[in-house]
């Protein structure tokens, strides 16, 4: 069995982590027992410590991760292991992983590169990504290294999706569905950016989610009431934000309260987000937020930049950035750089989203010609009046077809993308306060903005999830400790 432990170094995190703030089991772990165990152990590096706010830096990333990640490709390809552990962000895009690292974390995949391989993903030289009975298992049969992985870690799975949620708006309904009482309840609220609530939903069997509206006070009156006459397990994924939110619904029941990202922390399991514990426990894919509210959210963002469109700002001041000057890596404030002016980046989030004007398409395509015909002919530069001449010289069925090829790229490049998310790209934007002096921030969307039934299926799975995962968690930690005792 051929095993490789891969992991990349970004922001020298993982020397940090290895070298610096680790325990010695986990120094251990990677200096001693993977090489005994039989792993081999490879370093790349196709990272470096950027300056993601230079516009140079931000031009050459890309190219040096590229060129890292298909050395690495080639590399993993000629070798032919059965499992690789594949640790770090990077090495995981780089192979192509079905889901963020967050979330594939400690669940297998197979990568169309590597057919023969099953990748192990995790994250780089942190301790709680296992618990101490795995670190355990680990020092006492280290030599069986390669055995443990196959028999240990989840299978991969298609994983479902949950569509079972229903609305309640009548006091009667509340009564007749909560008839029979419950000894366990999953709480979860929505709310927009200032705090108000939107919603409360609850699950009493990890089956059926129910939504109650903010406006149905009286539903929600009687819930309360159903609370304090059954006295249930109170289940809250993060306590911390639901409990105010309850209390602001006028549910003031906050007794025998289990919260489930406090009981994911205990037991190692990490990342503790919802909708990442999910997927990587339950095997169920959960409706992303900012899906769900981005196209009523571009809809909005689009006014608002069309508005700020037609406002002329001033150019912005020269700045001093950091250059890179020798190959020793020593940075400097050399280059003067006078960022863009807020009309052209306000422009181009607009067109990325609504497509670029023709200008942008006929110039792109013009120099795709002449690169055409100063490659087929030799020559340095094409003049503009003797353009149409040597593009009929060179049109031969080859040169069309590698044009229509190119030609194609570029109308996909300045096509609009609908599911672009605006505001996102707004808030990462710099220099933007002229903008925000003149129109305030961009409108955010909420759940309040949506189809109620999509926002009815979304925020029910969130309560259904937080019931099932608490009876999984508290297994997880039953069997964690009784297995501790056992050592």
């Amino acid at each position: 069995m051929k095993i490789a432990y891969i992991e990349d170094f970004r922001h020298s995190y993982a020397d940090l982590c290895f070298f610096g703030y680790t325990s010695d089991v986990m120094i251990n772990f990677k200096n001693v027992i993977l090489p005994l165990a039989g792993l081999n152990v490879f370093k790349l590096n196709p990272f470096h410590l950027w300056n993601f706010k230079s516009p140079q830096d931000r031009e050459l990333y890309p190219n040096q991760i590229k060129a890292g990640f298909k050395q690495l490709k080639s590399m993993l390809k000629r070798k032919q292991f059965d499992y690789i552990i594949a640790a770090g962000k990077g090495i995981n895009i780089a192979l192509e992983s079905p889901e963020p690292l967050i979330m594939q974390s400690g669940i297998p995949y197979i990568s169309k590169h590597l057919p023969d391989s099953l990748i192990l993903p995790t994250f780089p030289g942190n301790k709680w990504q296992f618990s101490d009975k795995i670190l355990l298992q680990v020092f006492k049969d280290y030599t069986n290294f390669g055995e443990y992985i196959k028999f240990n870690i989840r299978k991969p799975t298609i994983p479902g999706e949950i569509d079972n949620s229903i609305e309640i708006s009548k006091v009667e309904d509340l009564k007749d569905y909560l008839n029979k009482g419950f000894d366990h309840i999953a709480i979860d609220t929505e709310f927009d950016e200032n705090k108000v609530p939107f919603s409360l939903q609850f699950s009493i069997n990890g089956i059926k989610g129910v939504f109650i509206h903010a406006d149905s006070t009286k539903v929600l009156t009687e819930l309360n009431h159903q609370l304090h006459k059954n006295n249930p397990k109170l289940i809250i994924h993060h306590s911390l934000v639901d409990l105010p939110m309850m209390e602001k619904l006028g549910i003031d029941y906050n007794k025998n309260i289990k919260d489930t990202m406090l009981m994911a922390a205990y037991q190692g399991n990490i990342p503790k987000g919802l909708k990442a514990l999910a997927y990587r426990l339950l095997n169920i894919k959960m409706l992303n937020y900012n899906e769900v509210v981005r196209t009523v959210q571009n809809k909005l963002a689009i006014e608002y930049l069309n508005k700020l469109s037609e406002i002329e700002f001033p150019n912005l001041p020269e700045q001093m950035i950091y250059k890179k000057i020798d190959k020793n890596d020593i940075w400097e404030h050399l280059a003067p750089y006078r960022p863009q002016n807020l009309n052209t980046r306000i422009n181009k989030l607009i067109w990325k989203y609504s497509g670029y004007p023709g200008e942008y398409i006929e110039k792109d395509i013009y120099e795709i010609q002449k690169k055409i015909i100063r490659k087929k002919l030799n020559i340095r530069s094409v003049q503009k009046k003797r353009f149409p001449q040597l593009w009929k010289l060179v049109s031969d069925e080859d040169t069309l077809k590698e044009f229509d090829e190119q030609k194609q790229t570029i109308l996909e490049k300045y096509s609009g993308d609908l599911e672009i998310d605006l505001a996102y790209k707004w808030k990462i934007m710099d220099n933007k306060d002229q903008a925000i002096e003149a129109l305030g921030e961009m409108p955010i969307a909420s759940l309040k903005h949506v189809d109620r039934k999509l926002a009815v299926k979304y925020s029910g799975t969130d309560a259904i999830v937080t019931y099932k995962i608490y009876f999984f968690l508290k297994q997880l930690l039953n069997n964690y400790y009784r297995g501790f005792k056992n050592c």
